[in-house]
């Protein structure tokens, strides 16, 4: 434990890590009372942290009128992430005291504003998934690759109620795909993607894992919608087990399959999670036209 004194005599003295220590150390004491007056000392020369900090207190507190003061002062002088998600979510759940009725609009724009300065925000991102479920038109692609980086980069509750919310719309979509049947049986989520499955096996990762469902809800939920989306997969459907199985003869396939992801699949996941679909369908597709002429020719 940090000699408090010590901390006090630096922060007294002006030192802005002692008085950020200090205050984050009465806070997780649950001592308001001093956390608040050492954050105050922060705030005084406009530091994120203790304006943040002071924005927390309050909102605990149930002063809501209060929280949303020092959140927009710190969002508006540092364009804090964290103080615009926490706003973001005092806007979604409306209470007497801001005496408002919730606006979604005004809450999305704090969750876009928080997203925009940390694009892996967990609770930014689930903030901004459960806004855009409220739409009329649902982007769900959208939506999942949203609750994805609130899974990914979570904790406690709101990586659980992403977890459970995530589950909801897979199970939701397999009885769809199911109930359509408009796949042929190359679309199950627990099948398929031959080239992407190697590539995560070589890599250690599991049949489940974030990156295969990334591509899986890729290929099951956008690129079957395409123009060409059938004609695409059913070629590589085609293809892609005999690439697979050339490549693992290759004594070297470890160091192949570590390229193809460098270059092809870790590219193209990037491109899903910000939504760029199209991006990720011309990568994809350039992938799999380089390894047919480098291992089928």
């Amino acid at each position: 434990m940090p000699d408090v004194s010590e901390l006090k005599d630096a922060a007294a003295n002006g030192d802005m890590d002692a008085i950020e220590e200090l205050s984050a150390l009465y806070f997780n004491q649950m001592d308001y009372q001093n956390a608040s007056y050492w954050a105050r000392e922060g705030a005084a020369v406009h530091n994120a942290w203790c304006l943040h900090l002071l924005g927390t207190i309050a909102r605990d507190q149930r002063n809501f009128r209060e929280a949303e003061q020092w959140y927009s002062r710190n969002i508006n002088i540092n364009g804090d992430s964290l103080s615009a998600s926490n706003l973001g979510f005092i806007y979604l759940n409306p209470n007497d005291e801001l005496d408002m009725p919730k606006d979604l609009d005004r809450t999305e724009y704090y969750f876009q504003l928080s997203m925009k300065k940390d694009n892996q925000n967990p609770e930014a991102a689930f903030g901004l998934a459960i806004c855009i479920l409220n739409h009329d038109n649902v982007d769900m692609n959208q939506v999942k690759s949203l609750l994805q980086i609130t899974y990914r980069n979570g904790t406690g509750e709101v990586k659980d109620a992403a977890q459970d919310l995530l589950r909801d719309i897979q199970n939701n979509e397999r009885s769809g795909n199911n109930n359509n049947n408009n796949n042929n049986g190359n679309n199950s989520s627990g099948g398929g993607c031959f080239i992407t499955t190697a590539v995560c096996d070589s890599l250690g990762k599991a049949d489940d894992c974030y990156e295969l469902t990334m591509f899986r809800n890729f290929r099951d939920n956008w690129l079957i919608n395409q123009s060409d989306g059938k004609s695409l997969i059913d070629e590589y459907y085609s293809t892609a087990p005999a690439i697979v199985d050339k490549i693992n003869k290759i004594t070297d396939s470890p160091q192949i399959y570590k390229t193809i992801w460098n270059e092809y699949l870790k590219p193209c996941l990037a491109n899903i999670e910000r939504g760029d679909f199209s991006e990720c369908k011309r990568i994809y597709i350039s992938m799999v036209n380089n390894l047919r002429n480098t291992y089928l020719k």
